[in-house]
């Protein structure tokens, strides 16, 4: 069973007391655990301790790798040592951060800011002309035209100020720049430019923002920035409601409405 950790969290609340009231918890604690969100996992785990003492997930001893622990104690001392091992190993879950002072933008939107920092380093073309579209008004009243759960949102397409939305999606191809390996990869807040019409060219106009870490893109596509802040705002744009053609175009599009740099 799959769901959201605060729907669970919800559930356990109002089932609290009940047969199944621990089961939920502990859904809730796995849920949040494949987020990674390991606090939060420890959290709900020691809810499952204080609501429910005597439940055999709590109150059972079973021999566990030679010591003997509950269920539910076994999995908070497994949760801590999963979250030191990836803190030990950061970068098999997320890029470096950018170098300081590396550049960082302000995307204005009809939802709120998006905070985003360039890897100026290490792809220099693209956060050039991504830079020089940005002050010169390029994206201004442009769309978010594009949107999945799954993937992210797409976005810095010129077509996308207009009003025909057929054409969403097929302008700024004139912005073009080499494809180059730069040792970034698309983990989630990853800034991924859009692929032109070869592998070897990639566009410096239209752009995605990764809701999901979407490795089937590493080698494909040439990540150049990364979300520093508001990445709740790019998740709002991503879930909201498609039309119902298979575009993937939302029903009310977010519009870009300005950027500032910081």
């Amino acid at each position: 069973m799959q769901a959201d950790p605060a729907a669970f969290e919800s559930l356990a609340n109002d089932l609290r007391g009940t047969d199944v009231g621990p089961w939920t918890r502990w859904l809730e604690a796995n849920a949040l655990l494949n987020q990674r969100k390991f606090t939060e996992a420890q959290a709900a785990l020691e809810k499952l301790k204080s609501e429910y003492p005597g439940h055999p997930l709590v109150a059972d001893t079973w021999s566990l790798g030679g010591e003997g622990a509950s269920l539910t104690d076994a999995w908070i001392k497994g949760v801590a040592a999963r979250s030191a091992w990836e803190s030990s190993h950061g970068e098999l879950f997320a890029n470096a951060a950018p170098a300081a002072g590396s550049p960082r933008l302000q995307l204005h939107t009809t939802l709120g800011d998006i905070e985003i920092t360039l890897f100026a380093e290490k792809a220099p073309q693209h956060v050039a002309a991504f830079l020089e579209q940005c002050s010169s008004g390029y994206y201004k009243d442009t769309k978010f035209h594009r949107i999945d759960p799954e993937m992210g949102v797409d976005a810095g397409d010129p077509n996308s100020a207009g009003a025909d939305v057929a054409q969403w999606g097929q302008g700024g191809k004139d912005k073009v720049t080499a494809f180059v390996d730069n040792g970034l990869y698309h983990f989630t807040g990853a800034v991924s430019a859009a692929i032109g019409s070869s592998r070897k060219e990639s566009l410096t106009s239209q752009f995605s923002i990764l809701t999901k870490d979407r490795h089937d893109l590493d080698g494909q596509r040439v990540v150049f920035g990364v979300v520093t802040a508001g990445m709740d705002i790019v998740q709002q744009i991503a879930s909201a409601a498609q039309a119902t053609d298979g575009s993937g175009r939302p029903e009310s599009p977010v519009a870009i409405t300005g950027v500032d740099r910081l």
